[in-house]
């Protein structure tokens, strides 16, 4: 196959596992809390794959709107799997609810603090160049913190094993090498 040809592989980790999105359909691996796997995998929405993908401006608006719906598909479907053990499973209301106070948190993490920050030296500073590069020094210090403090976490740290696997696993598909541990 040509490389402008070759069919292109993502995905993300997710509770215990990752969610592979290939040309047509979306794969979900999960451990189970026994050890076992939970495997799932569904067609992509003829929206996200049609000719629609191929027009500048909404093919980026296609592309996010997969993205958050498939992610929390498969962030819901893990959080499931997991919960499964206690004979529990979590509705798509919860998952609402977490998914909104998360998009409020982060805006106010990632958006808001650096521009409050950044405030105080607007003035001193006496210049809009050296404001805003403080607030963006401001901003990648408060991303670097929170990815170094939720890094501490045990799930989080598993999260993000999980997530190197993909990135391996997406390469070694792509470099037509075989799936297996040695070669990922």
């Amino acid at each position: 196959m040509a490389p402008a040809n070759k069919p292109t592989y993502g995905g993300q980790a997710v509770l215990e596992g990752v969610l592979i999105r290939g040309q047509r359909h979306a794969a979900i691996a999960v451990r189970r809390p026994d050890g076992s796997m939970a495997l799932k995998c569904e067609p992509i929405n003829s929206v996200y794959t049609g000719g629609l993908r191929k027009v500048p401006v909404l093919r980026g608006i296609l592309v996010l709107a997969e993205t958050l719906t498939m992610g929390m598909r498969a962030l819901t479907y893990s959080a499931n799997v997991a919960a499964e053990a206690e004979g529990e499973e979590i509705g798509k209301g919860a998952m609402a609810v977490t998914f909104a106070l998360s998009l409020v948190f982060a805006i106010g993490l990632f958006f808001m603090v650096p521009v409050l920050a950044s405030t105080a030296v607007e003035g001193p500073l006496g210049s809009d160049l050296l404001a805003n590069l403080a607030e963006g020094i401001i901003r990648l210090a408060v991303f670097l913190a929170y990815i170094y403090l939720i890094g501490r976490m045990d799930q989080i740290a598993r999260v993000f094993m999980y997530h190197g696997a993909e990135h391996m696993t997406v390469h070694a598909q792509e470099g037509a090498q075989p799936l297996d541990i040695e070669s990922v």
